[in-house]
């Protein structure tokens, strides 16, 4: 597995946590231990969601440097699964 789908799965992973914990809070929302990992997860996501930005461009179109020019379209997408395979 290439360096990039790794940091993706990562940050899949994370994510997948994130929503999870969101769904628990809905019902427990006084839950402190379920709170601090919350922002422990968001904290990993936001790290790294910068380093896939810093080394593989957006993850989506919020992440976009419009400074320079419109990046969004031109590498594949972060969810195009076989245009991001790595030989």
């Amino acid at each position: 597995m290439s360096e990039k789908m790794a940091l993706m799965n990562k940050i899949s992973e994370v994510s997948f946590a994130m929503y999870e914990l969101h769904l628990f809070l809905d019902t427990h929302p006084n839950d402190a231990t379920a709170m601090a990992l919350l922002n422990k997860y968001s904290d990993t996501r936001n790290a790294l969601a910068a380093e896939y930005q810093s080394k593989y461009g957006p993850l989506n179109t919020y992440d976009v440097d419009t400074n320079n020019k419109w990046l969004w379209n031109a590498d594949p997408w972060p969810w195009e699964y076989g245009a991001n395979m790595e030989a």
